[in-house]
């Protein structure tokens, strides 16, 4: 070509730019035999109604893993945006006793923005996939195990920590949680670990407000809309 057609950009190709998505991969694995599954949940996709659906072994030992949505169950879920939080329900199928262990990767394309934690509801156990990234359980014989792990996705740093100490300060005692304003009005709003709307109300610059819990136990996020953003944080209610 001559040099008065070559054309010099600046601007990163379309073929080498990286996109960087929102991505948990979970293995199941049995100290019993080699056999393994996977599954992925993908975020901000365009179709959060959707997924690869689950496609089962034909062995009969091996362990399975899966997500459940909209009374399907998936391989790979898709999901929409992540706000204040996001829950999964997460089913085993044992195929043999043995020690199953659940390991997460790719929790780092979250940002440090985001907790990503592993419930046992048998047990009781939360785990931190961030910090502890396997969690390991036993299994007596074959079994499905539909309604015993979830996955609890945890918006929890959405105004950094030096503002939100200077707004507002929370705390749990007794079933009722106490929130101090110190400088911004906002609008509050407790959530469930499950994403699930509590209670909602308003708090004014410089006063405390009450929220009676009614005996429910347990970890809350507690989210102060202001002008200056959003502060979302965990509280045990006990």
């Amino acid at each position: 070509m001559k040099d008065g057609v070559k054309k010099h950009e600046v601007q990163a190709s379309l073929k080498s730019a990286v996109e960087v998505n929102e991505e948990l991969r979970l293995e199941i694995t049995c100290n019993a035999n080699s056999y393994s599954d996977e599954v992925l949940v993908i975020f901000n996709h365009s179709n959060p109604n959707e997924g690869a659906e689950k496609f089962y072994s034909m062995y009969a030992a091996a362990p399975e893993l899966w997500t459940m949505k909209n009374g399907n169950n998936y391989t790979i879920n898709f999901m929409g945006e992540l706000y204040a939080a996001e829950d999964v329900p997460l089913a085993v199928k044992a195929g043999t006793a043995g020690n199953y262990t659940i390991t997460a990767s790719q929790v780092e394309s979250f940002g440090s923005s985001t907790e990503i934690i592993l419930e046992d509801r048998d047990l009781g156990i939360l785990t931190n996939l961030g910090t502890t990234p396997a969690y390991t359980f036993i299994v007596n014989g074959p079994a499905t195990l539909a309604d015993r792990f979830f996955l609890h996705f945890l918006n929890v740093t959405s105004v950094p920590d030096k503002a939100t100490a200077e707004l507002f300060s929370m705390y749990a005692v007794n079933g009722i949680i106490t929130i101090t304003s110190k400088q911004q009005s906002g609008k509050i709003t407790v959530f469930d670990l499950s994403g699930r709307k509590i209670t909602t109300g308003r708090i004014e610059a410089g006063t405390n407000v009450h929220i009676d819990m009614h005996g429910n136990t347990g970890v809350y996020i507690v989210s102060v809309y202001t002008g200056k953003g959003t502060n979302n944080t965990k509280i045990l209610v006990n």
